[in-house]
């Protein structure tokens, strides 16, 4: 039994796919199974990879995909790229399949769709009776860095602020998060990390 981890990202991409699929594949081998992590991308000098045994390749390929994925093995797919066709292919000849999935972007075949967004009332599932669905807060995928992790103390006021986006800002939340926090609350030192960006904003 082995688990492969699907993904893209790196310079020019963006390190949110790579993020989340550090998290899955570190919980993957703590739990002493065999795993093997495929990132298509310009990846050199990630830190977020650093020590992790990555393979860099084009998984995107058909071809690549039927050499190296067999029927023994369960695959894990966090992918902007991937097209209907690949995914019918990853599904048709893996063990199982789960397909991360922000926003309904695809008719996925047979598998798990995982969606981890707080809120995703807004994206229709209706025309997946074929899939499981794992949909919600309860199933948000955190780094081994942050978990079990006790706050000892706990100030009654909020002074400092920390928003943590993904690589995109499809819907344009970020100013409508500054006007809420900053302008709202004067006070508020927000600290907006937007990938590999940090942004220090005191309104």
């Amino acid at each position: 039994m082995k688990v492969k981890i699907l993904t893209e990202g790196g310079n020019g991409i963006g390190l949110g796919h790579i993020s989340r699929c550090v998290s899955l594949y570190d919980e993957v081998l703590s739990r002493g199974i065999d795993a093997e992590f495929i990132v298509y991308g310009d990846i050199e000098g990630t830190e977020i990879l650093k020590d992790k045994n990555i393979l860099n390749a084009n998984w995107l390929n058909i071809e690549y995909l039927r050499e190296n994925i067999t029927k023994e093995d369960y695959v894990i797919v966090d992918s902007y790229k991937a097209d209907k066709e690949i995914y019918n292919i990853i599904a048709q000849i893996s063990k199982k399949s789960l397909y991360i999935d922000d926003f309904g972007r695809l008719d996925y075949p047979k598998g798990i769709i995982l969606n981890p967004s707080l809120d995703s009332r807004h994206i229709n599932y209706s025309n997946t009776s074929k899939n499981i669905l794992l949909v919600g807060p309860k199933y948000v995928i955190i780094r081994s860095s942050f978990i079990g992790i006790e706050r000892k103390h706990i100030q009654k006021e909020v002074k400092r602020v920390l928003v943590v986006m993904g690589g995109t800002d499809v819907r344009n939340i970020i100013p409508l998060i500054i006007d809420k926090i900053c302008k709202e609350n004067q006070d508020i030192f927000l600290i907006l990390y937007w990938e590999i960006y940090i942004v220090n904003l005191k309104i």
